[in-house]
């Protein structure tokens, strides 16, 4: 339920991947609005059942497709996708408020137009309420 500031701020570097038999994924969030003194927390992603759903599996494909695109395993860990599909500079955060509009539009729910970058974290907690 990372903010979008949070989402768009992580590092190639911030992603620790399971090695069998650990389970689940390891994100460093480096700094955040109510971490006061930028100590940083370290969030354990548990894999899921669901293949659909398994976020530590989605970062690892993720991962290797960046390779695969010759990506250096550095820098920023998101990246804003320019005409043709080509890699343009790090997301920003009006970047994954576009990206979740667009990606409602496209699930078909209603007013999509009123989802945005917040969605990715009320609807979280909601789901998990």
């Amino acid at each position: 339920l990372l903010r979008r500031s949070e989402l768009v701020a992580l590092h190639v570097r911030d992603l620790t991947l399971p090695r069998p038999p650990a389970p689940g994924a390891e994100v460093f969030i480096a700094a955040s609005k109510t971490d006061k003194l930028s100590a940083g927390v370290h969030v354990t992603i548990p894999p899921e059942a669901d293949p659909r759903a398994d976020v530590p599996a989605a970062l690892a494909a993720y991962r290797q497709a960046r390779a695969d695109a010759g990506l250096p395993n550095d820098g920023t860990l998101f990246h804003h996708l320019g005409l043709g599909g080509k890699v343009a500079g790090p997301m920003t955060g009006d970047d994954v408020s576009a990206l979740v509009k667009e990606l409602a539009g496209k699930a078909g729910l209603v007013e999509a137009d009123l989802y945005s970058a917040h969605s990715l974290r009320a609807g979280g907690a909601t789901q998990m309420y």
